[in-house]
């Protein structure tokens, strides 16, 4: 009887305890995030040597470093994430700032931050002058162990100066004899002098770590004149008292549903969040992005005993894969992966890595998704949506169930019908809109994401180029070219023509906020007699 009951009390005893251990456990879990431990912050980096920060603007490109292991495995229909999440917690949640993203308790206040202006050309030219006079481009200091050669007769200024001594209050002098700026082969310094400032050269390619000095040639100064001019634009777009009003403006990041932020790639090799906008070219910024993160592996010859290697080009990249889900990390897939720390995660990411995104004229990428889902034979688009269209806006009340029978017969949604569609107030109440012709701001939530590079498919060459350039891989990949058939702002007037005048003007305010976002102008000839 004496041994049951002391059984029973271990018993006991032993499920207090696992119980204690249990409630332990996943409290530090919903501290930590899944086990990412808290690491000590990183050190700061050291400062700037003076020149250094003053030649220009500095762009960061905010990589990983290389001890971050992104990998992929044959789950989940041939790829998927393994995660070393002690060298994330280290390179990625040590910072102890708060993100930009985060809301504040005045939001406009946040919105409403400068941004810094370029420096201007004659800036650059003096700085560059003031160090043709300080040292020779082509010329290195030797290190304090190594043999000091024989210097030319330089100019040299002798500087006294008088010190009194408390024991023997006997004036002493001391002679101190400093070299005067030469442009010598070398420069003499003693091991006890402070060391030389690094080497620097006029076409500023010295690059300090984790810093990409952009050249200072008139075309890069425009382009960083002209993105700093859109980022302006938005952030005064987005501030409370711009006079520009829509759904979702004022909240903040965390207030955005998982589901909305499926158009966000991330790309951890190289730190960079990608929003894509159909329409806009995201097709082959999809191909670099899978190009870059090494997510698809190229096809091999059965004769070739080589393994398979990923894709080094965009343009071999399939059109139909670039678009295949599994190939992409969207911030929607961060709940899944990653459970109560998913938010903090996004939030380190979208502080540390380069967000960019690429945009569009709003009626002109509306002309390019009717033509491309609607004006042909396709038989998704066409079952989805171009029967809905003719039997709403449209005398047939009967039309061909496929796209090819309904083409076959002269059937066909116009782009009229396709404007009553996007206007009818029952279109978004049974679902939202496709993501082809969905605003701008909320695929890519402008107002509550600070981006660093705003594109736009009217100066694609320039802008992929000046790109590619700041995330330095400009020297591993090249932009594929574009379409020839691309829809052209031109054809506004005849694709237009059949639309009633009061329809072009309820389509305007409803892509109001995409315009104004991104410095469009408003179509003063179609939205007036």
């Amino acid at each position: 009887m004496g041994n049951l009951r002391l059984f029973r009390l271990c018993l006991l005893l032993g499920s207090v305890f696992m119980l204690f251990l249990i409630i332990l456990y996943w409290d530090e879990v919903g501290n930590a995030g899944l086990h990412l431990r808290t690491s000590p912050p990183a050190p700061p980096p050291p400062p700037l040597p003076p020149a250094l920060a003053v030649t220009g603007p500095l762009v960061t490109t905010r990589p990983l470093a290389t001890s971050t292991q992104l990998m992929w495995t044959g789950e989940d229909k041939g790829y998927a994430f393994i995660w070393d999440t002690d060298a994330f917690d280290r390179e990625v949640m040590a910072d102890p700032d708060q993100p930009e993203t985060r809301p504040t308790k005045d939001l406009a206040a946040r919105l409403q931050r400068p941004v810094p202006k370029p420096p201007e050309a004659g800036e650059i030219l003096h700085l560059q002058e003031t160090r043709e006079t300080t040292a020779s481009p082509q010329e290195s200091e030797p290190t304090p162990t190594q043999a000091r050669p024989s210097l030319p007769p330089t100019t040299t200024t002798t500087t006294t100066t008088t010190t009194t001594t408390t024991t023997t209050q006997t004036p002493t002098t001391t002679t101190t004899t400093t070299a005067a700026p030469t442009t010598s082969s070398a420069a003499h310094w003693n091991q006890t002098s402070k060391p030389p400032e690094p080497q620097r050269r006029d076409n500023m390619s010295v690059k300090p770590p984790g810093l990409a000095l952009v050249p200072p040639t008139p075309p890069f100064l425009n382009l960083l004149r002209r993105q700093a001019g859109r980022r302006r634009h938005l952030q005064e777009a987005c501030a409370a008292d711009s006079g520009l009003d829509f759904p979702g403006k004022m909240r903040s990041f965390d207030q955005i549903p998982s589901q909305a932020l499926d158009h966000l790639i991330v790309d951890d090799r190289h730190g960079i969040i990608y929003c894509y906008v159909p329409k806009v070219a995201c097709t082959n910024w999809k191909r670099v992005m899978i190009v870059l993160g090494q997510k698809l592996v190229a096809g091999s010859n059965k004769l070739d005993a080589a393994p398979p290697t990923p894709y080094r080009r965009p343009q071999d990249v399939p059109s139909e894969l670039s678009h295949n889900g599994t190939l992409h990390l969207t911030f929607n897939k961060f709940w899944r992966r990653y459970g109560r720390a998913s938010r903090n995660i996004m939030h380190a990411k979208l502080r540390k890595y380069t967000k960019f995104l690429f945009v569009r004229d709003p009626f002109v990428r509306l002309m390019s998704a009717f033509r491309n889902k609607l004006a042909q034979p396709n038989e998704d688009f066409y079952r989805q949506f171009g029967l809905r269209m003719l039997q709403r806006y449209t005398n047939i009340t009967q039309p061909p169930a496929t796209a090819r029978e309904a083409f076959k017969a002269g059937l066909r949604p116009s782009f009229a019908d396709f404007v009553n569609y996007l206007l009818d107030p029952d279109t978004e109440k049974e679902e939202l809109f496709n993501e082809h012709w969905r605003q701008v701001y909320r695929l890519c939530h402008p107002c509550q994401i600070g981006y660093d590079f705003v594109g736009k498919l009217e100066t694609l060459d320039e802008d992929a180029q000046h790109l590619l350039h700041i995330m330095k891989v400009d020297h591993e990949i090249q932009f594929p070219p574009g379409y020839r058939n691309r829809t052209a702002a031109s054809w506004e007037h005849d694709w237009f023509a059949n639309v009633p005048l009061e329809d072009r003007q309820k389509l305007y305010k409803l892509y109001e906020p995409d315009f104004r976002l991104f410095g469009y102008p408003k179509p003063e000839s179609l939205l007036h007699v």
